[in-house]
């Protein structure tokens, strides 16, 4: 009988849940489209955002925003300031309310 060799097989799964565990804590893809709008922010910082559990899509998409409206020197306070009242609104609109 011809033995199956599945270390080929494992590999390639470790090497998907890898890249997959690698895409959520660092979303390239944001930082591709912050870079390309013009908005100076790095791979770190958003790598660090997702540690922190800071929604690195919020606050990335409010700096995209806030460079397209003419705001160039915009402080991390301000993107923070911006993604709460965000949130605030979302849930306070769009979240139905608590039953006691």
């Amino acid at each position: 009988m011809e033995e199956l060799n599945y270390l080929p097989f494992i590999l390639l799964g470790a090497a998907v849940l890898l890249l997959a565990i690698f895409f959520y804590y660092v979303p390239f893809l944001l930082w591709i489209s912050a870079k390309v709008s013009g908005v100076n922010i790095s791979l770190i910082q958003l790598f660090l955002m997702r540690i922190r559990n800071v929604p690195p899509y919020v606050i990335a998409r409010a700096m995209i925003e806030a460079h397209k409206a003419g705001l160039k020197s915009l402080n991390w306070k301000h993107t923070i300031w911006q993604a709460d009242m965000l949130r605030k609104w979302f849930m306070h609109w769009y979240l139905p309310p608590r039953q006691i």
